[in-house]
C-alpha cells in the first residue's frame, strides 16, 4: 500500500465516523488546553520573578561586608574592614566594573506641613554611574553640582501631616503623593539624633538644610518596584564635604568610633558594592573577594534555586493538567478498538490481498496520530484564547506561553494519540485472516 493511500484510507476512516472523531478530538483538545495552561502559570510565574530581578539592576552587584557587620564596624573580630582602599583592590579583579564602598545614613525631611524620612545611600561616583539607574525626571547629578540626591519615585510618599489625628493610617498610595520633590522646597536635617533628643526636651533643635533633589529614579509606568523606586542615592564625595561643615569635627553619623566618641580614620563602612561586567563572572568574581577574607551575597546565589522551584511548580502544575490528557488517551484507545471491531471485514480483506502488518499497524496510528494532532491544534487554541482571558481578568500577566510550550503542548498531544493507538493497531495486526474472512 502506497503511503498515500494509507492517508487517504485514514481519512476516509475518521469522517465516516465524525461525531466519534469530533467527540475524541474534543476531549484532547481539553487535555492539551489543560496542560499548556497549568504550565504557562508556572512560566508565568517565573517571567515574574526574572523580570523583577532584572529591573532591580542587582543581577550583576556584589555586596560585600565583614563579620562585624551586624555588630557594627567598630566591633571586634573581623580581620578584615572596608575601606575605600579596599575598593581599589576589587576594582583589579578581572570583569569588576566598578567598586565602591556604601555609606547609608537617614534624614529628616519637612516641606510645609509635612514630614518625612529618607535613607541616602552614598557611592563613589563611577559607581553612581555603573548603577545604570533608571530616572524618570532630570539627570544624574554631575561632580561640580555639589550635594544633589536621586530620590526614588515612591519616596514622595513617605511624608506625611504628624498634626492630622489619623496620619498613622492614611494611604497616599492611591493617591498623588503629598510632596513634589522635585519642585517643592525641602529643608532636611542631618543630625537626627540632636532632633530626637531637642523633642525630649535635651538640647537644642538642629540646623536645617535645603535639600537638592536632582533627579527622580524608578520604572515609569510600571506596578513593578524596584530598589529604584524606594532608595535615595548620592555621590559620596559631595557627602563627605556636606558633612565635613555639617559635624565638623563630631562623628558622623554610622561612622566608626573610638573609646572617647571621636571619629575613627580612616573610615570604615558596613558594606561595598562591586559591579560584575556580566552575570557568568558573578560567581567567580564572589569567590575571589570571599578569599581576601570578606563576606560577599549576590542575587545570583538564588537565582538558581528560584528557576528550579518555578521548573518543579511547572512540573507539577502540567501533571495535574496531563490527568485530563491521559483521560483523553483512553477515549482514543476505545474509539480505535472500537473501529477494529467495526472494520474487521475491511481488514481481513487487506491481509487476503496482501497488505503487509506494517501498513495496517501504520494506517491506525497514523488515524491516532491525527487524532491527537487535531484536539492538539485546538487544545493550543483554547489555551491561548484562556490565557489571554486570564491575564485581562486579573490585570496581570499571570499566563505566559512560549513557543517552547506551545510545541511541547502540540507534540505531547500527538505523542499520546500514537500510544494510545499503539495496542489496537497491534491488536488490528494480529487478527486472523481467516476469522476476519468468516465475518463477510
Amino acid at each position: 500500500m502506497k503511503a498515500l493511500d494509507l492517508i487517504i484510507f485514514s481519512f476516509q476512516n475518521l469522517w465516516r465516523r465524525k461525531s466519534r472523531t469530533v467527540l475524541t478530538l474534543l476531549g484532547v483538545m481539553i487535555g492539551a488546553a489543560s496542560i499548556v495552561v497549568m504550565m504557562s502559570l508556572g512560566v508565568g510565574m517565573n517571567k515574574s520573578f526574572m523580570d523583577s530581578v532584572t529591573d532591580s539592576g542587582t543581577l550583576t552587584m556584589i555586596t560585600v561586608y565583614t563579620d562585624n557587620y551586624w555588630n557594627g564596624p567598630s566591633e571586634e573580630g573581623s580581620t578584615v574592614s572596608i575601606t575605600r582602599e579596599s575598593t581599589a583592590d576589587f576594582k583589579l579583579i578581572d570583569h569588576v566594573v566598578s567598586a565602591s564602598v556604601i555609606y547609608d545614613f537617614d534624614i529628616i525631611a519637612k516641606c510645609g506641613k509635612y514630614e518625612g524620612y529618607m535613607n541616602i545611600t552614598a557611592v563613589e561616583r563611577d559607581m553612581l554611574e555603573a548603577m545604570k539607574i533608571p530616572l524618570i525626571q532630570g539627570e544624574i547629578p554631575s561632580a561640580q553640582d555639589g550635594f544633589k540626591i536621586i530620590a526614588g519615585k515612591r519616596i514622595a510618599y513617605n511624608f506625611y501631616d504628624p498634626t492630622a489625628t489619623d496620619y498613622y493610617y492614611k494611604d497616599f498610595s492611591e493617591d498623588e503623593p503629598p510632596v513634589d520633590l522635585m519642585n517643592d522646597s525641602i529643608f532636611v536635617i542631618y543630625d537626627t539624633q540632636a532632633y530626637y533628643n531637642a523633642l525630649s526636651g535635651v538640647g537644642e533643635m538642629p540646623k536645617k538644610y535645603l535639600l537638592d533633589v536632582g533627579a527622580i529614579s524608578g520604572i515609569a509606568d510600571s506596578e513593578m518596584y524596584s530598589n529604584f523606586d524606594y532608595g535615595c542615592y548620592a555621590d559620596l564625595d559631595a557627602v563627605e564635604e556636606l558633612f565635613n561643615r555639617v559635624f565638623k569635627h563630631s562623628a558622623w553619623p554610622n561612622q566608626t568610633t573610638d573609646e572617647k566618641g571621636k571619629p575613627v580614620t580612616p573610615m570604615t563602612f558596613r558594606q561595598a558594592y562591586v559591579y560584575v561586567d556580566d552575570l557568568e563572572h558573578v560567581e567567580e568574581v564572589q569567590k575571589t573577594i570571599t578569599d581576601m577574607g570578606y563576606r560577599a551575597y549576590s542575587e545570583a546565589d538564588y537565582l538558581e534555586s528560584m528557576k528550579q522551584q518555578s521548573r518543579l511548580i511547572q512540573y507539577v502544575l502540567g501533571g495535574i493538567g496531563s490527568v485530563s490528557l491521559f483521560v483523553a488517551a483512553i477515549g482514543i484507545t476505545n474509539t480505535m478498538l472500537m473501529s477494529i471491531y467495526e472494520r474487521t471485514k475491511e481488514i481481513g480483506i487487506f491481509k487476503v490481498l496482501g497488505c503487509s502488518l506494517g501498513n495496517i499497524r501504520s494506517m491506525f496510528l497514523f488515524e491516532a496520530g491525527m487524532i491527537g494532532l487535531g484536539g492538539g491544534v485546538l487544545g493550543l487554541a483554547l489555551s491561548f484564547g484562556l490565557s489571554f482571558a486570564v491575564n485581562m481578568v486579573i490585570g496581570e500577566t499571570i499566563s505566559v506561553i512560549p513557543l517552547w510550550l506551545a510545541m511541547l503542548g502540540l507534540g505531547f498531544s500527538v505523542l499520546v494519540g500514537m500510544v494510545a493507538g499503539l495496542s489496537p493497531a497491534l491488536r488490528a495486526m494480529r487478527l486472523s485472516p481467516l476469522e476476519a474472512i468468516r465475518t463477510l
